[in-house]
């Protein structure tokens, strides 16, 4: 029986009089459970793989096919808002806005940050959707960038913003 982060995938490929089927397929922890032998089989997932299937008949194997399958991941953060112009010794609080998972995602259940040198994480949500980073002293300027993390450890793209300290007015004379 399939765990949690398991998903179960039927592969299939069109049936033939007299021909016979041999499946494999690939990706850690990934398995065959059932239809070995017939044109389809259900498998058992658990990482990105290749399901491939060898026929052959009286007259020996015909080519195997093969087709890849990847592991569903959440979706990449819609926008980080916060802002772009933080100081040096200042705090700033930065949320995501988070699409609705498609059919072929899943949900983030936790988010994971990046974020410039001389910074911190001073603070964050429960899902860490929202966080307030602790720009040090040093702070000249980096990306702030968040993913989502599906509850099977799964990870999506990351989105991210540049930040920079804000430049100071032109000197002018007069």
């Amino acid at each position: 029986m399939p765990g949690v982060c398991d998903t179960l995938k039927t592969f299939t490929v069109p049936s033939q009089i007299g021909v016979s089927y041999a499946w494999a397929i690939t990706g850690v922890g990934n398995q065959i459970i059932g239809g070995q032998g017939t044109n389809s089989i259900t498998a058992i997932t658990k990482a990105a793989g290749t399901a491939i299937v060898t026929l052959s008949n009286a007259a020996g194997s015909i080519p195997s096919t093969s087709t890849a399958f990847t592991r569903a991941l959440p979706p990449t953060p819609t926008a980080i808002i916060g802002s772009v112009t933080p100081c040096p010794n200042s705090f700033a609080t930065y949320t995501l806005t988070n699409p609705t998972p498609s059919a072929t995602q899943v949900p983030a259940v936790i988010y994971r940050w990046t974020i410039p040198a001389n910074c911190t994480i001073s603070s964050a949500t429960s899902d860490s959707s929202t966080v307030t980073i602790d720009f040090g002293s040093a702070f000249n300027g980096g990306s702030v960038a968040a993913k989502g993390q599906s509850a099977c450890n799964v990870i999506g793209a990351a989105k991210s913003i540049t930040v920079a300290p804000p430049k100071p007015a032109d000197i002018v004379s007069s």
